[in-house]
C-alpha cells in the first residue's frame, strides 16, 4: 500500500480510503485516480512528466543528472526510463480508444461532439509523412536470436500526419507563421492502425460542421 508519493519538493507522506472489488478482487484507491497517481508509480503527475520528457529527449542516464542538479529530484536512470514507457503506454490507450471510436456511427458521433463548430465553411489540411528510425529491439537477446537464425530487424516505419484548419494559421510578432492549433498522430504500428489514428484526430474537425470537400495536392 502506498503510503508517500515523491514530489518535486520530496517525498508527501498521505492517506486516503480505499476500496475492494469481490469479482476481481482487487483493491481500488479513488484518490489515486483523481490525483492522477498511477498503480506502479512513486512520483507525483508533475514528476512523472519530467521523468517521461526527459528521458524521451537523451540517455535517462545524462538526464537523472540533470534533474538532481537543476532541481534536487533523485531518481535512478532506471526510475527515468520506467516512467517514460508508463506514460507512453498511458498515451497509446487513450489513442487506442478514440480509433475505437471510429469503428462505429455512434462512436464517430461522440468524436464529433468534442469539437467546437466552426461558424463557417472551412478548409481542412491533413498533411502525413513517414520515415526509418532504429531502434534497439530484444534488448540483450542479440546472440540468442542470431544462435536460433532469427533475422534481427533494427529498422521500423514511422507514419505520422497532421491536421490543422487554414483559419487555425497566424504570425508572431515578427511576422513568422505559425499555426495556432493543430493535432497530430504518431504510430509504428502499420499503415491501418495509422489510417484509424488519424481518421480519429481529422473526424471531429469535420463532422462537426457537416460539410467536406476532399481534395490533395
Amino acid at each position: 500500500m502506498r503510503e508517500s508519493v515523491n514530489s518535486g519538493v520530496g517525498p508527501v507522506r498521505f492517506q486516503r480510503d480505499y476500496g475492494f472489488c469481490v469479482k476481481c478482487g482487487e483493491h481500488a484507491y479513488p484518490a489515486d485516480v483523481t490525483l492522477g497517481l498511477l498503480p506502479r508509480a512513486t512520483g507525483s503527475p508533475r514528476v512523472q512528466e519530467m521523468c517521461a520528457l526527459h528521458g524521451l529527449r537523451g540517455p535517462t542516464g545524462q538526464h537523472a543528472e540533470d534533474l538532481r542538479r537543476m532541481i534536487g529530484l533523485k531518481r535512478d536512470p532506471s526510475t527515468i526510463h520506467r516512467e517514460a514507457r508508463r506514460q507512453g503506454e498511458r498515451a497509446q490507450g487513450l489513442r487506442d480508444a478514440d480509433s475505437a471510436l471510429t469503428q462505429t456511427l455512434k462512436g464517430v458521433a461522440q468524436l464529433a461532439a468534442q469539437a467546437a463548430i466552426p461558424l463557417s465553411p472551412h478548409t481542412l489540411v491533413i498533411q502525413v509523412d513517414a520515415w526509418n528510425i532504429r531502434e534497439r529491439d530484444n534488448w540483450g537477446l542479440t546472440e540468442v536470436l542470431l544462435k536460433k537464425g532469427e533475422e534481427l530487424n533494427r529498422w521500423h516505419w514511422v507514419y505520422t500526419g497532421t491536421v490543422f484548419r487554414l483559419d487555425q494559421r497566424g504570425s508572431t510578432a515578427a511576422g513568422r507563421p505559425i499555426i495556432a492549433e493543430r493535432g497530430f498522430v504518431a504510430t509504428r504500428l502499420g499503415l491501418d492502425a495509422f489510417r484509424q489514428q488519424l481518421y480519429a484526430e481529422s473526424a471531429p474537425a469535420w463532422t462537426a460542421s457537416g460539410r467536406a470537400r476532399v481534395g490533395c495536392g
